[in-house]
């Protein structure tokens, strides 16, 4: 069976077996959009009698909704509560910053060169010259950006 098509049941049915639940904590989304989200983090532990006391070991499941499936994101490795714990505060944090009310806010200029290869389809070199600098963009954020370009070189693609 596709894990994909698993309902939340079924994937903690699946990897929890003999395992015990110390802590669960659902985050939904803060923003509700297309781009919404529900995560499930559960702590999990198995206890091991050995002399002269007892070991316990620490896992850390993540169930996160993915349109209408559930995925799982399992730490196989074997950790202590506290890197646990530490895991999920540190996935908390991401995404409820702490505000600073001491610090004030400044926008910074940044003035850098970058350099990219673009393969265009044009008739001559001019043509792909002018087709690769209506392309080129390092734009990630949205922000309106001032370029001063120059070209380096322009090169015949041959396939070999």
């Amino acid at each position: 069976m596709n894990l994909a098509k698993k309902s939340l049941k079924e994937l903690r049915e699946q990897w929890e077996e003999g395992l015990e639940i110390e802590l669960v904590l659902p985050h939904v989304s803060p923003l509700p959009s297309e781009d919404s989200y529900v995560t499930l983090y559960v702590i999990l532990s198995k206890c091991f009698q050995t002399n002269p006391t007892p070991l316990t070991l620490y896992y850390l499941h993540r169930y996160f909704k993915i349109g209408n499936y559930w995925e799982v994101s399992v730490d196989q490795r074997v950790v202590s509560l506290r890197k646990c714990l530490s895991e999920v505060g540190e996935a908390f944090k991401e995404f409820y910053p702490k505000e600073d009310a001491d610090n004030d806010e400044f926008d910074v200029q940044i003035e850098a060169t970058v350099r990219k290869t673009i393969r265009v389809k044009a008739k001559d070199e001019d043509e792909a010259t002018e087709l690769a600098h209506q392309e080129f963009t390092v734009a990630s954020d949205g922000e309106p950006e001032d370029y001063e370009e120059q070209t380096i070189s322009v090169e015949k693609v041959i396939e070999a």
